[in-house]
């Protein structure tokens, strides 16, 4: 009686695709094409909540580059550059007169900041309320505890500066759009 060996799985036949380098490349095209037409889709809202809040800066300042363009007798981008000037001038002396007395309030906190957790009770209509709550009492051992808390998970922190990046490449992408606009003019 011969031995018959047990038979093995069945394999299917191996199957060799030649493929045309000019079908690889339409493929690869293709799913290039897709992962920027989903980036797009993805980042659509922003771009019309800029593009809305450009379109309204401009129609805000407009009035401004009409009577630069007039009281000046230039042409319109030099007013437009004019108003600008003018405009981020008024907010560098808003921002000059807002942020040293906040960086100074910022630096006087700590120092500050037993008083006033003292005085919650104080409070008219609802210090008795945080009193029986245990208020003050809790929020000072939240802030003795707060250095441990930042010291250890940064992530936070990285989000926080994260957001406040996006935020202001969001500004400037706003602020490049409405400059653009005001260019176009009409």
């Amino acid at each position: 009686m011969p031995h018959n060996p047990v038979p093995g799985p069945v394999r299917p036949p191996v199957r060799v695709v030649d493929l045309d380098w000019r079908s690889v490349l339409v493929m690869l095209g293709a799913f290039v094409g897709l992962v920027a037409l989903t980036g797009l889709v993805r980042s659509v809202p922003r771009t019309l909540a800029a593009l809305a809040i450009a379109t309204i800066l401009a129609l805000a300042v407009n009035p401004l580059v009409e009577t630069a363009t007039n009281r000046l007798r230039v042409g319109r981008a030099p007013a437009v550059a004019a108003v600008l000037v003018v405009v981020a001038a008024a907010f560098s002396v808003v921002g000059l007169l807002l942020v040293p007395p906040a960086v100074r309030q910022a630096q006087s906190l700590g120092a500050e900041l037993p008083r006033v957790v003292a005085q919650l009770g104080d409070l008219p209509v609802i210090g008795d309320d945080l009193v029986e709550a245990d208020a003050p009492q809790r929020l000072e051992r939240s802030i003795a505890r707060l250095p441990e808390r930042l010291a250890g998970d940064t992530t936070p922190l990285e989000r926080a500066a994260r957001r406040v990046a996006d935020g202001l490449l969001a500004a400037v992408l706003t602020l490049l759009l409405a400059f653009t606009l005001l260019l176009d003019g009409p």
